[in-house]
């Protein structure tokens, strides 16, 4: 937008950069896209890169910040009108998640310098980049040594949320649920899983040798109200209750590595647009369905748990929580909710997998591309014809039969 280019916005930068450097004076700034076709479909990411003069230094210095929009047009401003996505990731950033990192020691989000609505939504926040923080490959899924880490953040992102929620239960009310929650008529998301399972019920009819007949004699039958037990998942609390993330999967987090060894070292989470108080065992099987590699979803599902238990547990202890869950009772939250992770692995997996090349490459055509009936189904056909997907997801839906899933 022609803001960005005005005197406003660019005192805004050197407000932010002030307060971070001491007193500068901006000499020069420009935008690029920060994000590429297929990983974000709600907003607009930019990287705006700044040219910092000190006067008192007499020199000058370079530095980033990441600019996050949400323009109200097409079917994004659709779905604002009436489910405030941005404030609720405001408040994650600005209220809650402060607090929560405050609670656990740990830091869980980008700092977030700067948020309004005028003249359009959007918010500066720092630029992870900097601090060597990078993208993992959201087509092959992670090994478990990133998902380890995301495992330890997760954990005691809930358990700093219990904390909080006990000595602030209005964080319940906040966070209430967005999409899904029948106070509001907004069919995003529904449209979403009903345009997936039905994809999905077409590439299981082509290509019926890849798959157990089993699992199509049980799903078909069923096809029309999967979406009303998929709504369940969301809607119906659990016995243990969190601040969710929401969208947990790999192109919602950032990793940094050791320099020498190359092994990552930290996760940061990104895109706290959704998430809500309910059970944590949606945000388990989200992950787990849409950013695990095959070999330690296969070798490493359970250990995953323990490590995610463990980290909630000492938080927990460390605040001196009275009634901590068992790991029994975690165990079965994730359990309850996973037929989410059949529905994601069904519908979102196949997205997340595209190769970049094919995604839709317009940031305003990639949410259309997902809930509009007819834009979906060109673009699920290649998303679902594709041969690592459809490797990927053979050892999951075998286990979700075991498991009588579909009964």
């Amino acid at each position: 937008p022609d803001y960005y280019d005005s005197s406003d916005f660019k005192s805004i930068l050197e407000r932010i950069l002030s307060q971070q450097f001491g007193g500068i004076t901006l000499k020069s700034y420009s935008l690029k896209m920060a994000t590429g076709a297929g990983d974000n479909y709600a907003s607009e990411v930019y990287r705006v890169s700044c040219e910092c003069y000190v006067e008192s230094k007499k020199s000058g210095f370079e530095t980033t910040l990441i600019i996050k929009s949400m323009p109200d047009v097409g079917i994004r401003g659709e779905m604002t009108s009436e489910i405030d996505i941005f404030e609720r990731e405001r408040k994650a950033l600005m209220d809650a998640n402060p607090l929560f990192s405050k609670t656990a020691n740990e830091k869980f989000a980008p700092l977030c310098f700067h948020s309004t609505t005028t003249p359009f939504k959007f918010m500066i926040l720092e630029d992870l980049k900097l601090q060597n923080y990078t993208l993992a490959n959201r087509q092959s899924g992670v090994d478990f040594d990133h998902a380890k880490l995301v495992m330890r953040k997760i954990g005691k992102y809930h358990a700093a949320s219990i904390v909080c929620i006990q000595n602030d239960e209005t964080l319940k009310t906040d966070f209430e649920l967005l999409f899904f929650n029948p106070k509001y008529k907004n069919l995003l998301l529904d449209n979403f899983y009903a345009n997936g399972y039905k994809s999905f019920m077409e590439i299981l009819q082509e290509k019926q040798t890849s798959f157990s007949t089993e699992l199509l004699e049980k799903l078909k039958p069923k096809e029309k109200s999967l979406i009303e037990k998929e709504k369940k998942m969301f809607c119906e609390l659990g016995k243990v209750n969190v601040i969710t993330h929401g969208d947990l999967w790999l192109a919602n987090m950032m990793f940094k590595y050791d320099e020498e060894s190359g092994k990552p070292i930290d996760v940061i989470l990104l895109d706290y647009q959704i998430g809500y108080f309910g059970s944590p065992g949606v945000d388990l099987n989200h992950f787990f369905n849409t950013s695990l590699n095959l070999d330690t979803y296969r070798d490493n599902f359970n250990d995953l748990i323990k490590v995610y238990y463990n980290a909630f547990n000492e938080t927990l202890q460390k605040c001196n929580f009275s009634n901590i869950p068992t790991f029994d009772d975690m165990f079965g939250e994730f359990r309850d909710k996973e037929f989410h992770g059949f529905s994601i692995c069904a519908a979102g997996l196949p997205i997340v997998m595209m190769e970049k090349s094919s995604a839709v490459q317009s940031e305003g055509q990639q949410l259309e591309s997902i809930v509009d009936e007819e834009l979906s189904a060109k673009f699920r056909k290649t998303a679902y014809n594709n041969d690592k997907y459809l490797k990927r997801i053979e050892y999951p839906m075998e286990r979700f039969l075991k498991l009588k899933l579909f009964d």
